[in-house]
């Protein structure tokens, strides 16, 4: 489905270049090409099963998620943190703000086509149910941003905390996986 994501992305990308050079270019025509693996995996699941949206049943059934929308994951999630299960809700709903805040400087320092693929991939992170007990949103979250475009400021003190925050959760994830527990 990140696949899909790059629909938008790359549609304002091209219209980006066109308000520039005030020119259409050809090349543009692939992006239509981007959704055909969706579909694709649609004609999959419709041949191996009669369904078209089988996956989506069969990871309610199996992992607990379902697609809602993003407020509702994150009321769930929020929810999770007052309740069922503090520590870990209270680290993913801290990964969905970062995420939130990372978008937002995305729209506010990078080009629009790289802003509009950061909030879709978001946007669809937060858009599952959070009852699952390997919804992993903090692996998923950070990994939209990967690109040198996204680094943060050339503060020392922010690198260094950033760092820290990321060798910090590495060490906590490794041994937890090494002790044979899922992320959370």
């Amino acid at each position: 489905m990140n696949g899909l994501v790059l629909c938008p992305a790359l549609a304002l990308e091209a219209f980006s270049q066109y308000r520039t050079a005030r020119r259409i270019r050809f090349r543009w025509l692939w992006i239509a090409l981007v959704p055909l693996g969706f579909v694709a995996y649609l004609f999959l699941n419709y041949k191996v099963t009669g369904d078209f949206f089988a996956f989506s049943q069969i990871q309610e059934e199996h992992w607990y998620k379902k697609l809602t929308p993003p407020w509702v994951g994150i009321r769930e999630l929020w929810l999770r943190t007052l309740g069922e299960n503090p520590i870990e809700g209270l680290h993913e709903f801290f990964y969905i703000i970062l995420g939130i805040a990372g978008m937002i400087w995305c729209w506010l320092r990078t080009r629009p086509s790289y802003a509009m693929w950061v909030t879709g991939n978001l946007l669809l992170v937060t858009q599952h149910n959070f009852h699952s007990e390997c919804a992993a949103l903090h692996a998923h979250s950070l990994s939209i941003f990967h690109s040198r475009r996204t680094r943060l400021p050339r503060s020392a003190a922010a690198s260094r905390l950033c760092h820290s925050l990321s060798l910090l959760s590495l060490a906590l994830y490794a041994g937890r996986f090494a002790r044979g527990i899922w992320a959370f």
